[in-house]
């Protein structure tokens, strides 16, 4: 397996061999093989196509290798259960045991054994970023990114301090607390939680019982599927809160399409309002700078081949989201001896009355039905507003609609209206514009 394409091919001809099976009790990558059933004797029926299949194709076992009839199996790198996947304590351990870094190739060689594990860290590049600061000053100086030249440099002579050694060993206490993730279930309710801080973003993804969606803050539990974060950095540095805000959602959901794809949707989750707008399918702007508006209508396109719903939280009580993102948000959750759950953060408010269930829109029929009251009619005639036939309707010289004046419930709907902008809450000349 020394060519180039070695690997893929390698499992292109394990897919071609175990097809049909694939995603229906057997996974494959490469030489390891999973196979998985709800009992035992669908599991017998699975272990005799799988051998079937590979006598077909002359493929050898090593027995010593192979297990049957487990709860927990550790297949590429992970531990997988009924309840979810977790780490292998060996390696965690072992990279808690590691001995301080002293060259910047040993550096680089534990961070890319964490990086591997990011999905179940949160805070992954807040953790991480003091450390990937000083790998990279040694990069530069090397003018190399192999390790092989990162070893020549010692880290105390690139600018290695105690707070260096206090991140890097802060980074070793949330391998204690890497968090299991659950399952992805087709039944379950998905929700995407997203924040952005003034240098890193971060969002989490976790599924909830559908029937459980709608309990008492209290009475909610979450179950984790995946954890993102990320930095940024050069341009990105220097772009608006609002910009930061709809990357952290637009990245996440392009990273974790593999589950938010589905025939149920999900509920997206942000605590800047005015976003909820313009990521809104129902929505559009025009309330802000050409070239900002622009971006963020192109990645609210790229958001239109998913099904969701976008919610606010209050940025007081999204403490998920800020946790992901900013330095010391608040304390750590406590270790479970199981499974960690996580509770819902917020009360969710809609976000403008216009999306209300019991908002009722101003129909032209509701306007026509108050225009044929003859009393309406005789404060039209006083008013100088004249009966239109082709319209059926009370319209002034103008050409406008007439409200009567003691019909409030029907102004104040129109108000709502006119005072609810894309962007967020209209002004009160713009709204009046907008009755013009």
């Amino acid at each position: 397996m020394g060519a180039t394409d070695a690997v893929a091919y390698c499992h292109g001809v394990v897919e071609e061999i175990f097809g049909d099976l694939l995603g229906n009790g057997v996974l494959c990558w490469l030489d390891d093989n999973l196979g998985y059933a709800e009992d035992a004797a669908a599991l017998m029926e699975l272990l005799d196509k799988v051998l079937a299949r590979c006598e077909e194709y002359g493929l050898k076992l090593h027995t010593k290798k192979c297990q049957f009839f487990a709860t927990e199996v550790k297949w590429c790198g992970k531990l997988i259960s009924a309840q979810g996947v977790r780490h292998c304590p060996e390696r965690v351990q072992g990279l808690i045991d590691m001995p301080l870094p002293r060259t910047a190739g040993e550096l680089q060689q534990f961070l890319c054994a964490i990086n591997w594990m990011r999905q179940g860290i949160t805070e992954y590049n807040r953790l991480t970023g003091g450390l990937c600061a000083v790998l990279e000053r040694a990069m530069v100086l090397a003018g190399s990114r192999k390790k092989q030249k990162l070893n020549r440099f010692l880290l105390v002579d690139v600018g290695w301090s105690e707070m260096d050694t206090a991140y890097l060993n802060a980074v070793r206490d949330t391998l204690l607390n890497l968090v299991p993730l659950a399952h992805p279930s087709p039944t379950a309710e998905v929700c995407l939680y997203a924040d952005a801080s003034q240098d890193y973003w971060g969002a989490v993804m976790t599924q909830i019982d559908p029937s459980k969606l709608q309990l008492p803050l209290e009475k909610q539990n979450h179950r984790p599927l995946a954890f993102l974060s990320g930095r940024f950095a050069g341009a990105s540095s220097r772009w608006a809160t609002i910009e930061k805000e709809a990357f952290a959602i637009v990245e996440s959901t392009r990273r974790l399409e593999y589950v938010l794809l589905r025939p149920r949707g999900f509920h997206l989750y942000t605590d800047h309002r005015n976003l909820v707008y313009m990521l809104d399918p129902y929505g559009s702007d025009g309330t802000m700078a050409r070239y900002r508006a622009d971006k963020l209508q192109r990645w609210a396109l790229s958001l239109m081949s998913f099904k969701y719903v976008i919610e606010h939280v209050p940025g007081e009580v999204n403490a998920w989201g800020d946790l992901l993102s900013r330095w010391g948000a608040g304390p750590a959750l406590p270790a479970e001896s199981t499974a960690r759950h996580v509770a819902r953060l917020a009360i969710v408010d809609r976000v403008s009355t216009l999306q209300e269930a019991e908002f009722v829109w101003p129909s032209e029929g509701e306007i026509r039905t108050l225009h044929q009251d003859p009393r309406y009619q005789e404060q039209a005639r006083a008013a100088g507003v004249n009966w239109d036939d082709e319209r059926a309707l009370l319209l002034s010289p103008s050409g406008q609609g007439w409200i009567p004046p003691d019909a409030t419930g029907l102004q104040q709907r129109l108000c709502v209206i006119a005072h609810a902008g894309a962007g967020g809450r209209r002004g009160a000349k713009t709204g009046y514009r907008k009755f013009s």
